[in-house]
């Protein structure tokens, strides 16, 4: 069980001994410091409006963990010398709104943001602040868009905005998402039932097409 976690701010450039390309809702990659080895750092690749280039130590003072990595590292992903990657803004937003099936202004209601805000977001090259309330709500929306497309049953469409939902008293899963906090929860528990709604659909056009080819219906 991990002992320690500290977060900070970047202070000085530092070799990496990159963990492995993958990215985290942050938007920044694993990293390990060849100057301070018993540190894994979680950095983001853009800045955030009160923290700038933030960063998540995690301290490797237990010997579990420490066997873990060592373990990883036979594995081969602690590959010298491959930079850490982050997720660029733009491509999260990007996700989000194909995952969801949010427009622009529907994601600038979700962030608490004016639609000029994401738009100046969308561009791959912005380098610029955002605000630690927008990105958690962006990190909610990454985890409740890796939930939808897990279901595999399309895209949410009209049922973001149409669909009344019984276990909210028959609001939409959008006005879930403009909560304040987004309850990850209930939006999970509300996906869950549009997939399953989605799921009738489907097998009913299934059966529909199967009486159509047999010769039934018109």
């Amino acid at each position: 069980m991990m002992q320690r976690v500290e977060i900070g701010q970047r202070s000085q450039a530092l070799p990496l001994h990159a963990l492995n390309d993958f990215s985290v809702s942050t938007g920044g990659a694993i990293s390990r410091s060849i100057a301070d080895p018993d540190v894994i750092r979680i950095s983001t690749g853009y800045q955030t409006a009160s923290s700038g280039q933030a960063e998540i130590h995690i301290i490797l003072d237990n010997l579990a963990i420490k066997r873990f990595f060592a373990q990883a590292n036979r594995g081969g992903k602690f590959a010298r010398e491959t930079p850490a990657r982050a997720v660029p803004l733009s491509e999260r937003l990007v996700a989000v709104k194909s995952g969801l099936g949010l427009s622009t202004k529907d994601l600038a209601e979700v962030l608490g943001c004016a639609r000029a805000t994401i738009y100046l977001w969308l561009d791959h090259a912005y380098q610029g602040q955002v605000n630690d309330d927008a990105l958690e709500r962006l990190a909610a929306l990454e985890k409740l868009t890796r939930t939808w497309n897990a279901y595999g049953v399309g895209a949410l469409g009209s049922r973001l905005h149409g669909m009344a939902l019984e276990r909210e008293e028959g609001r939409s899963l959008f006005a879930l998402l403009k909560e304040a906090p987004i309850n990850v929860q209930r939006c999970e528990v509300a996906l869950r039932a549009i997939a399953d709604q989605c799921r009738l659909q489907i097998d009913a056009s299934r059966r529909l097409e199967g009486l159509v080819a047999r010769g039934f219906g018109s």
